[in-house]
């Protein structure tokens, strides 16, 4: 009995991973279409802007809050943010049931490092042996 209790425990484990697996695929086909976004939204700024050559903040926003509303029915979470000192963009992928970050892009490291590198501190890293 308790080997067939294991035995359906693992065949859930693994379809969860499954599960999770294809979520992140699809993730990233949401995070190159953002980028494909981003990107024509830049050319049609420089068009109509020749004076300024970045998206602002306000278009990253509107950007960020739409891809937000069309992932809510993932069982992942998806969080799209700008990191405010930096002005970068952070895609944070957690898990819907605990909470957890499952990855964040660009890690909380390389932003300390822009952080720092943007007010001219110096930077030391961190390595673990």
């Amino acid at each position: 009995m308790s080997n067939q209790i294991q035995g359906i425990q693992s065949t859930q484990s693994q379809s969860s991973q499954s599960t999770q697996s294809s979520q992140v695929s699809q993730i990233v086909a949401i995070q190159e279409q953002y980028a494909r976004h981003m990107s024509t939204m830049s050319t049609q700024k420089k068009e109509e802007e020749s004076s300024s050559s970045t998206v602002s903040l306000s278009d990253v926003r509107e950007a960020v809050n739409e891809l937000n509303s069309k992932i809510d029915s993932q069982a992942v979470r998806v969080n799209f943010d700008v990191d405010e000192e930096t002005g970068r963009i952070v895609v944070q992928v957690k898990d819907v049931d605990t909470g957890d970050i499952l990855r964040q892009i660009p890690s909380e490291e390389m932003l300390e490092f822009a952080r720092n590198a943007s007010k001219g501190v110096g930077v030391t890293l961190d390595t673990q042996l």
